[in-house]
């Protein structure tokens, strides 16, 4: 064993000596940039190319030279030929390989961390919980090192399925950045490690032969096959809608809806808009008394031009199902930091940790203090008192005045002077805060802030920009924290507020739109509901669907409709009940195929049944799996029924008869039993 990890140690120096170089001369240009200090985090964006990407290019490098050159017939029998099972000679080159890979691209990332850490370099401190994501990412190299020694090794096209396992390691990657916790990407990253490894280790025992291996291996490399499978089919997919969708098939125009869309103007009135299939708008009240009726979208915007509608600013940006990565995942570094002013000579970032926010002088490369609820303090006179409570926005970004849940302040920078705005009563908590805009002159025409509105548990209260003095407060009627998205809004011809409830959090599918209307002093006025916009069934699929459904099974249909009923599209857009022929036609074009291939090989009834059941169900990508996982066999002609039959085979599938023997021409040396 020692002598194999030496052996491998050495042949795969030169490569990693490559790989070492690339990646610890990107990172210092990387750290030598002039703006590197003015990015939130080197951690968010810079050392991608230097982990994620170095760590699987230099895996996959790794991988395929470890084993490409001695896949060939007397190099590989030199190889194996040795006083070790094929098991520890696998063991061998894959621990020394991965220690090479790791030390390739670890030394550069320990000396990013340790730079890092030191100080007087970042505008935000360093924290380690930054460098843990990208970590991940380096180890997920193996996974990329292990798919490259199952390429170098299987014997077939470079052109055909040869680079299909490649397909697997990048699935691998895109789920552990998907995944929002730490626990469930190193659960991926074992998970594909321990895949890679059986699929490489099969590959090692069979030759680079797809036969024989053990069962495990086979169905590991099927997963990689099909992983590799999948994009060269969707390929396939998009060549086919660009070619034959656009220049034969009819061209179908999505089916026109009724839609309702609420405007609210400047004068405090509240109209309803009516969109109909034919395109004309009908003008009503909430209260359902038709104010006009217009025969295009065009007639109606000049009666009611977009300058008279008021705008309303988005309040409580929460429980959207969006990336983990960017908002709530453990890649994001606005776990410890968020940016809350940076304009080229000044950074400035609240330290989730501390409660506070930090200042750095970009220019003079040097601490300029910290700013608290306290107000600021220079750099050698200690923290000042934190903010009260946390950030009530998500993001990379704070806007100012800054809102907490325990209140909200404006913050002058030039003055280093922290000023607060709003505290909530006892019991309370602010959820978000929004300036009010109001336009001035026309469309194109600027805005003014009109007053800040604050939300909380219980209510919306609007204060005056300049001196923070309450203009108005409203009780709501309703749980905020049962909606997704609230819109507020204040006419600029009177002071009532319009509040707009959107997405109830109990629902994943289409809902009504909440409107109330609350007059000056506070009273509820008016309250009515907007009807959803529920886009038409389809009579049957369009016409790049049924092309992508017939290539790729009903797998694909079905996946689809998995996927857009979880993110809350619901299963309008396609009918299972009128898309059954798109189901069925394309399996059993598959099955077919299958069938024909299965035949034309000679396989037994349970093979054949199992190749006719993998290509009734994946379509296209199990199709070309199968035929990546068993290649063809070489026929010959029977002698007794001319028909064609597999040369391993001692006894034909037609006839059961067996070759006939050669014939003596007397050189024979081998007595007959």
């Amino acid at each position: 064993m020692r002598a194999i990890i030496a052996k491998e140690m050495r042949e795969l120096l030169k490569w990693a000596a490559l790989v070492l170089a690339v990646v610890g001369i990107g990172t210092f240009l990387i750290f030598a940039m002039d703006d590197i200090r003015e990015v939130l985090f080197y951690w968010a964006e810079h050392c991608v190319a230097m982990t994620t990407i170095a760590a699987a290019a230099g895996g996959l490098l790794l991988g395929i030279m470890s084993t490409v050159f001695e896949a060939r017939a007397d190099r590989w029998a030199f190889l194996v030929h040795r006083p070790l099972s094929r098991t520890s000679i696998f063991l061998g080159k894959a621990a020394a390989g991965l220690a090479l890979l790791y030390l390739a691209v670890g030394i550069p990332f320990a000396a990013s961390i340790a730079w890092c850490a030191s100080s007087g370099f970042w505008a935000a401190p360093f924290r380690p919980g930054l460098a843990v994501p990208w970590m991940v990412d380096i180890l997920a190299g193996g996974i990329y090192f292990l798919a490259g020694m199952t390429i170098g090794l299987r014997r077939s096209r470079w052109y055909g399925s040869k680079v299909f396992p490649l397909g697997f390691p990048l699935l691998a990657t895109a789920l552990m950045w998907m995944v929002p916790h730490l626990w469930q990407a190193v659960l991926i990253l074992l998970a594909a490690l321990a895949v890679s490894g059986a699929a490489a280790w099969g590959t090692f025992l069979a030759g680079g032969e797809p036969r024989p291996q053990p069962r495990i291996a086979r169905a590991a490399m099927a997963v990689h096959l099909f992983s590799g499978a999948c994009p060269v089919a969707g390929l396939v997919f998009a060549i086919v809608v660009l070619l034959i969708c656009e220049l034969t098939l009819k061209r179908e125009e999505w089916p026109a809806s009724t839609y309702v869309q609420p405007l609210f103007l400047r004068d405090g009135s509240v109209m309803l808009a009516t969109h109909h299939p034919d395109r004309t708008v009908t003008v009503t009240d909430p209260e359902g008394k038709v104010l006009g009726a217009y025969p295009d979208y065009d007639a109606f915007s000049k009666t009611v031009p977009h300058e008279e509608e008021i705008s309303l600013s988005g309040l409580a940006h929460h429980g959207f199902p969006i990336s983990p990565f960017y908002f709530r995942g453990y890649r994001n570094p606005a776990r410890f930091h968020r940016i809350v002013k940076n304009d080229g000579t000044e950074f400035w970032c609240f330290s989730m940790r501390d409660g506070i926010i930090r200042g750095y002088d970009l220019e003079k490369k040097r601490p300029i203090g910290y700013l608290g609820a306290g107000g600021f303090s220079p750099p050698a006179g200690g923290l000042p008192a934190p903010f009260p409570g946390v950030p009530s926005t998500e993001g990379f970004g704070l806007s100012n005045p800054l809102a907490f849940s325990g209140g909200i302040f404006r913050i002058d920078f030039p003055e280093r002077n922290v000023a607060p705005l709003f505290t909530p009563a006892a019991g309370e908590r602010v959820l978000d805060e929004a300036s009010l805009m109001a336009r001035v002159g026309g469309l194109h025409s600027g805005c003014v802030v009109q007053g800040i509105a604050v939300l909380t548990g219980s209510s919306v209260r609007v204060l005056e920009p300049s001196n923070a003095k309450e203009i108005m407060a409203v009780s709501l009627p309703f749980d905020p924290e049962a909606f997704r998205l609230l819109r507020v809004g204040m006419p600029s011809s009177n002071r009532r507020l319009i509040v707009q409830a959107l997405y109830p959090r109990d629902t994943r599918g289409a809902s009504p739109d909440h409107v109330f209307v609350f007059d000056a002093d506070g009273a509820l006025a008016m309250r009515f509901e907007v009807p959803e916009y529920r886009p038409p069934a389809m009579r049957t699929l369009r016409r790049e669907e049924r092309v992508l459904a017939v290539l790729g099974g009903p797998a694909w249909i079905l996946g689809n409709k998995a996927v857009l009923a979880w993110i809350g599209e619901g299963l309008g857009y396609f009918p299972l009940g009128k898309t059954w022929p798109f189901l069925l036609v394309p399996s059993l074009l598959c099955a077919l195929v299958a069938l024909a291939l299965a035949r034309r090989e000679s396989m037994r009834r349970g093979r054949t049944a199992a190749w006719i059941a993998t290509a009734f169900v994946l379509g296209l990508p199990g199709l070309l799996t199968l035929l990546s996982l068993d290649p063809r066999a070489t026929l010959v002609s029977c002698p007794a029924c001319s028909t064609r039959r597999p040369v391993e085979r001692d006894l034909c599938p037609r006839c059961a008869a067996p070759f006939p023997a050669p014939a003596r021409d007397g050189t024979e040396i081998i007595a007959e039993a």
